[in-house]
């Protein structure tokens, strides 16, 4: 009677380096799907923001644009246009350094007559604009020196412009006590200036008194204060 034999299966182990260049292989293929699961935004503008919204003309705002991630070794540049160089000038471009999402520039900006609204563009890859509006220089402090004199004594009182003036400007002045005589009551702030100084006379007075001094031009009002004792 015959016996059948089992057949014989060959068991070939795997050296440790297949076991290495096969789990080699295995990573590289995981890493390759996280990425391709996990891949980083595309580089681009995100935005381009202003200092301030509105501002007098003749005066400096700082811009910043930012982009979607963090600009590699050679940076990024994004370029730059405004809508009316001629009162709002800016760079032709802006450089986000290496490792840095953001970077500023400076808007240098013209006297004007009346309200002025400027767009300013950014673009790299996407396309970002701001508005802001430029608007005629208003009264930005009103002082008087020294603010607390002896009745009879005199000061001398400044009227400062939030920037320098696009053309002649008016400016009517005023105080709410007769103890207080101001000249000139109407005085002129010449174009391409910032500021005039006038003249506060006192006369004696029985108690310390507190004036109020005020400056009109235009949509613009300043106040000062000046103490005048007995």
């Amino acid at each position: 009677m015959m016996s059948l034999r089992q057949p014989h299966i060959s068991k070939q182990k795997l050296s440790p380096l297949s076991l290495l260049m096969t789990g080699l292989v295995l990573l590289s293929v995981i890493s390759v799907s996280a990425h391709s699961m996990c891949s980083e935004p595309p580089l681009e503008l995100k935005t381009i923001r202003l200092s301030q919204e509105s501002a007098a003309g003749g005066s400096q705002i700082v811009g910043v644009v930012t982009i979607s991630r963090r600009a590699p070794a050679q940076g990024i540049v994004v370029r730059l246009r405004s809508s009316d160089p001629a009162l709002a000038s800016i760079p032709k471009s802006v450089t986000v350094p290496k490792g840095r999402k953001s970077a500023p520039f400076f808007i240098w900006t013209r006297p004007v007559s009346s309200e002025q609204k400027i767009t300013l563009t950014g673009i790299f890859g996407e396309t970002k604009t701001a508005v802001f509006t430029l608007h005629p220089p208003g009264i930005a402090e009103v002082t008087v020196t020294p603010d607390t004199v002896a009745g009879g004594e005199n000061a001398i009182g400044d009227i400062r412009m939030e920037a320098v003036l696009g053309r002649d400007t008016d400016v009517e002045l005023s105080c709410d006590d007769t103890s207080v005589k101001l000249e000139p009551t109407h005085t002129t702030i010449k174009k391409g200036e910032t500021r005039i100084e006038f003249s506060v006379i006192t006369t004696a007075v029985k108690q310390k008194t507190s004036v109020k001094i005020t400056a009109k031009a235009k949509a613009s009002t300043g106040f000062a204060t000046l103490i005048v004792t007995p």
